[in-house]
């Protein structure tokens, strides 16, 4: 979520702290992972509502994958920067919910419990997220014709 690296790291390190403060609460989590996930993503916003923008980087989230002609090479990274752009579009709860579900790779009950929703809404966002995404990437190859 962060643009930087350094900002990454400082936020890593704020989220270290925080974890060390409450240790000896520890116990009472019942799912450590995801409330570390919750203290992430919130320090996360917080350094981004400091620096007074509403952005979310994903060029660190999409891995680069390998190309054999500088056709597909262009092909790819400007599919890979349109698809971004849409994601760039996403309401901040969608693409929060998008990006631990595709990216980290976490489940429903992981992502409900880090973001402070119930599984039915992380399903909904998840939904509308990947609607949104599939409909702009049809009419962008259907090319204005309609089909079905």
């Amino acid at each position: 979520m962060m643009k930087n690296e350094d900002d990454a790291k400082d936020v890593c390190q704020e989220v270290l702290i925080k974890l060390w403060e409450k240790r000896e609460d520890l116990y009472e989590v019942k799912n450590l992972r995801a409330w570390a996930i919750a203290i992430t993503r919130n320090k996360c916003l917080d350094h981004i509502k400091a620096r007074k923008g509403d952005t979310f980087s994903w060029d660190d989230a999409i891995d680069a994958p390998t190309y054999t002609t500088p056709y597909q090479v262009l092909s790819i990274n400007d599919e890979t920067n349109w698809v971004k752009d849409l994601m760039e579009k996403l309401p901040l709860k969608q693409k929060e919910v998008f990006y631990l579900r595709h990216f980290e790779e976490n489940t429903y009950k992981e992502i409900s419990k880090a973001l402070d929703l119930n599984e039915t809404n992380v399903k909904v966002y998840l939904h509308r997220a990947r609607t949104f995404i599939k409909e702009a990437m049809e009419q962008k190859h259907a090319y204005g014709l309609k089909t079905g």
